[in-house]
Order: structure tokens, then C-alpha cells, then sequence
């Protein structure tokens, strides 16, 4: 009879272990929707022969919306592309970027060519862990702070009076600055409204999905426009 309990005992400790249930145990989840959504900033990647420790994790970030496409901010530069996921799988499309001269400390370099690479992934105590071929290096994000993350989704209507100004930067451009000091980038400004110091009334949709080399402010798409 206690040989019996014995092995009963021994049973249930081998099933405890196997399902993880000891209390210390940590786990890890390639559950896609865990990544959807939300922007995670670049800590560092770990590789066999180096570790690359990111000065400013703020600089460096990606986001994955949930019909595929990327946004990212490259450090001074912002743009994204496409990928594809499944339960633990994870490749990018070609990544576009806009073009600003970052700062000589800058790691844009390292962390888009990375990203390139990366084949899979997986979450660990609310940190994602994408992973290089062939075992060659692991990069490390952890989760943005709530301050960080965009207010509005991407492909939401926003509506806003304001001002079209002139800008001249990267041979001159417009936008239009709202009553509430927000600027905007608008990639469909009629000819008949680019005049600076046009009062105007906008609906339009949120485009951060596109990179541009204005660097000013969120990008749009204009549904209605009228002058005041």
C-alpha cells in the first residue's frame, strides 16, 4: 500500500514538472496577437560574438498592425513594410525609410539589417525576443511605455481646423498645423490649398503606416478639405 502511494506521489511530481507547473517556472508564447498593435522598442541583440546594447531603445521601434503591415522608426527616420507571422514564424518584406542624415552614433544601420534577417519569435515575461538564423543572434524589445504608444490607430478618421503653412525644409512642402498644436503631413493636399496662412476645416485618415522625409508630424490622407 505505501509502495503504491509512493509511485502516485512520484507520478504526479513527473506531470507537475512536464506541464510547468512549478511555482518558479517561467514560460515563453509565440501567440502572434501578443505583438499586435503595440510599439516595441529595440534593448539590444545578442550574439554569439558580440552584444549590442541600444543607447536609446526610444529611437529604434517597430509596430505591427494587424493587416500586415510594419510601421518603424529607424532613428531619425521613420518607414516600415509588410510581414508575415504564424505561431512562432516571423519574416519581413523589404523595410522603406525615409532618408534623413541621423546622427554619427546612430544605429540605424545595425537594426535594419537585422530585422531582414529575423525568422521567428516568441514572448517572455513581456519581452519579445526575435530571433537571426542559424542561431546567430537574438534582438531584445521590450514594450513601450503607455506615453509611447500612438493615441490614434492607424486608418482612423481625424478631424481638426487649422492652418496650412509653408515649410522650408527638403526643398519646401506643406502642412497644416492645427488649433490644438498638432502638425500634420498630408500626402494629398489640393493645389487650390497650398497657400500659407489658408484657414482650413480636415477629415482625414491617419496614415503612420508611410514613411516621409518631412519629418514633422503625423502623416494623412485627406478625405474632405474646405477653407474657412
Amino acid at each position: 500500500m505505501h509502495r503504491i502511494r509512493l509511485w502516485v506521489l512520484l507520478l504526479g511530481g513527473i506531470m507537475g514538472c512536464a506541464a510547468g507547473g512549478h511555482p518558479g517556472a517561467t514560460s515563453r508564447s509565440t501567440d502572434s496577437h501578443l505583438l499586435l498593435n503595440k510599439t516595441w522598442q529595440w534593448e539590444a541583440t545578442m550574439t554569439p560574438a558580440e552584444t549590442i546594447s541600444v543607447s536609446d531603445p526610444d529611437r529604434y521601434t517597430i509596430r505591427f498592425l494587424a493587416d500586415g503591415q510594419l510601421q518603424a522608426r529607424f532613428d531619425c527616420n521613420r518607414g516600415g513594410g509588410s510581414y508575415t507571422i504564424s505561431a512562432g514564424k516571423l519574416s519581413f518584406g523589404p523595410m522603406m525609410s525615409t532618408r534623413m542624415a541621423c546622427l554619427p552614433d546612430s544605429q540605424d544601420g545595425p537594426f535594419m539589417r537585422d530585422l531582414q534577417r529575423v525568422t521567428s519569435f516568441f514572448v517572455k515575461e513581456g519581452t519579445l525576443y526575435l530571433e537571426l538564423p542559424y542561431d546567430s543572434g537574438t534582438m531584445h524589445f521590450r514594450e513601450a511605455p503607455k506615453s509611447k504608444q500612438p493615441d490614434t490607430p492607424v486608418g482612423d478618421i481625424v478631424k481638426l481646423r487649422g492652418t496650412v503653412v509653408y515649410k522650408d525644409l527638403e526643398g519646401g512642402f506643406f502642412a497644416i498645423e492645427s488649433d490644438d498644436g498638432r502638425v500634420y503631413d498630408p500626402i494629398n493636399l489640393p493645389d487650390r490649398f497650398k497657400k500659407h496662412g489658408l484657414k482650413v476645416n480636415v477629415t482625414a485618415k491617419l496614415r503612420n503606416d508611410m514613411g516621409s522625409i518631412h519629418m514633422v508630424g503625423d502623416i494623412i490622407e485627406i478625405v474632405e478639405i474646405d477653407a474657412e
